[in-house]
């Protein structure tokens, strides 16, 4: 009895897993996919922190534009503390981020 117990458990899990194999949705996943998924995101993390800075600097006159730029230090937008430079490498910034959201097709 107990050898047909095992049996018929071991007979229920084979025909579990292929009838759940068998089931495909018939959908091709790219393996690239994630890596793209992930580009996307950090892109859109950069875009906001180019959005942000660009709104400080814009809402920050320039007397106190020096000061606001050493305390926050952000060499990859711009390490410039003039108020035109900066805004001018961070739209310049902005833009680059922005074509290479588009050329990969982020939503």
């Amino acid at each position: 009895m107990n050898r047909q117990i095992k049996f018929s458990a071991a007979l229920t899990v084979a025909f579990l897993i292929f009838a759940g194999c068998s089931a495909s949705t018939g959908q091709i996943v790219d393996p690239n996919s994630y890596k793209g998924q992930k580009r996307c995101t950090k892109l859109s993390k950069d875009l906001i922190k180019v959005d942000q800075y660009i709104e400080m600097v814009d809402n920050t006159d320039a007397f106190h534009l020096e000061e606001a730029a050493e305390a926050i230090q952000n060499p990859d937008i711009s390490t410039s503390t003039n108020k035109k430079q900066m805004l001018k490498d961070a739209n310049a910034l902005r833009a680059n981020l922005d074509n290479e959201y588009k050329k990969l097709g982020c939503k």
